[in-house]
């Protein structure tokens, strides 16, 4: 039997309070919009919930990768694929720290990758 993924509620409440106060060009709120809908389809969280976990991954990613994601959509081919796989993998850390049951961390990744998956073929 599988269990629906289950986050813990005050922090998925807490990440939702953030994200109201993070400014975003037009380019990038639509971006994060896009694809916390897009996720919101195979993860049970809100997609309040998902784009402030997104805008910490983009965060994470622009410091580890030491680049500017304002022009994102700018950038060559090669380097947002880069930064696609650092952000993935930074928001299923994010996410995987606030599941119920640690246990699930399969199941997250499986869901994340799904829809990754669904999202990289509607882009093509």
């Amino acid at each position: 039997m599988v269990v629906q993924l289950e986050f813990m509620k005050a922090e998925v409440a807490q990440v939702e309070k953030d994200f109201t106060k993070v400014q975003f060009s037009p380019e990038m709120r639509e971006l994060v919009t896009g694809a916390a809908q897009l996720l919101a389809q195979f993860l049970p969280i809100s997609v309040l919930a998902l784009k402030g976990f997104i805008a910490m991954a983009i965060r994470d990613a622009q410091l580890q990768a030491k680049l500017d994601m304002a022009n994102f959509m700018q950038l060559p081919r090669e380097t947002k694929i880069k930064l696609d796989k650092i952000m993935y993998d930074l928001l299923y850390e994010k996410l995987a720290k606030i599941l119920v049951r640690p246990e699930q961390r399969k199941q997250l990744k499986e869901a994340l990758e799904k829809g990754h998956e669904y999202g990289s073929k509607l882009t093509k």
